[in-house]
């Protein structure tokens, strides 16, 4: 490693940091990170000069006496553009590097990645916003091609049109990395995350970091057969979970019942759902050992799902606590976005 690859990783470690403890001293930034006193003066001077962080008000040191000015990041002035692609449609939002979202935009899910370029793009102009990066997530893998945009190339291809920086990645594990950065789970040395909703998919946090697979994914939990003979998957399998119990497959399924009592139904069937979910959650959980599950996606707007899945859990004894519903579950169509260009701009030296 050369003398400035060294010097990046190291600002990279205080602006880590910063995001971890928020508001702290230099002298405090020189205790967590191990870096000298003199050695993070001078890269947080260049981080201030840069625009990254920036001086807060003085307060007095409780062991010294001496008034000292914490540190912070400086994300609230940076903005990105996000485009999130689901099933059910794509949600394209301009928001500022802090998690804020400022404008946006849903639309159907557009198969022919030049629509979404020219609307990515009309909708950037309308907005009026400068912003300094484009982060992109999708249903799939890189090595998949991804399931909504095929064809190679694609992070060049928004790069091109944008003219800016631009991070392609999985969804689920977008939103992972947006626990790591704007969540509470990162003392955890293992999590696992648990999406139900048009997709069903699952990602790892393990010691800090979002795993990948050989081909991007790892322990992928929609993909589970978990029905013989089910219904077809876009994998080319049949009983995966994600085709027997995302919300789509709900939705099929109440389509086809022609009774009064649509409520009792609705519980049936996602009672039924969920006893397909929580043995693969809990199997994955158990490889994992895992010490958290996180839950997120439009299943869980409504907290009778996890309380019922919880209760669910109770019924096989022992295991993790109780599976939480994440706090940016209401965030979760953009700010997968927003933590990747972070993660790119802010956090990785590489």
């Amino acid at each position: 490693m050369n003398v400035k690859n060294l010097k990046e990783r190291n600002k990279s470690l205080i602006l880590y940091t910063l995001n971890d403890a928020g508001e702290i001293s230099r002298k405090e930034l020189a205790a967590r990170t191990g870096l000298t006193p003199a050695a993070v003066t001078k890269l947080t001077a260049e981080l201030i000069e840069d625009g990254y962080i920036c001086e807060k008000g003085a307060v007095e040191s409780e062991k010294s006496g001496r008034r000292e000015r914490p540190l912070s990041l400086r994300l609230e002035d940076k903005k990105i553009l996000g485009i999130n692609a689901e099933r059910d449609g794509i949600t394209f939002c301009v928001c500022d590097l802090g998690g804020r979202a400022l404008k946006k935009l849903k639309t159907p899910l557009f198969e022919d990645i030049e629509d979404v370029l020219k609307v990515g793009k009309r909708f950037l102009a309308d907005s009026g916003i400068h912003v300094i990066a484009v982060g992109v997530c999708v249903i799939g893998s890189p090595a998949e091609g991804f399931a909504v945009w095929k064809g190679e190339g694609l992070e060049k291809r928004f790069a091109e049109t944008f003219g800016m920086t631009t991070v392609i990645e999985n969804n689920v594990r977008a939103f992972a990395e947006a626990e790591l950065i704007f969540g509470n789970i990162r003392n955890h040395s293992s999590v696992l995350f648990f999406k139900w909703g048009p997709g069903v998919g699952s990602s790892i946090i393990a010691n800090g970091r979002v795993l990948s697979g050989g081909e991007g994914n790892v322990a992928e939990i929609g993909h589970y057969i978990v029905k013989e003979g089910g219904r077809k998957c876009r994998c080319g399998r049949r009983g995966c979970l994600e085709a027997e119990a995302s919300s789509d497959a709900i939705r099929e399924e109440l389509a086809a019942y022609k009774g009064p009592d649509r409520q009792g139904e609705l519980r049936r069937v996602v009672d039924e759902k969920l006893k397909l979910v929580v043995p693969a959650l809990l199997n994955t959980a158990t490889i994992l050992n895992a010490q958290e599950v996180v839950l997120f996606g439009g299943m869980f707007e409504n907290a009778d799902a996890a309380r019922r899945l919880n209760e669910l859990i109770g019924g096989y004894f022992g295991g993790f606590r109780d599976a939480k519903v994440s706090a940016l579950n209401e965030k979760r169509d953009y700010i997968g976005a927003v933590a990747i260009c972070a993660q790119r701009l802010f956090f990785n030296a590489e």
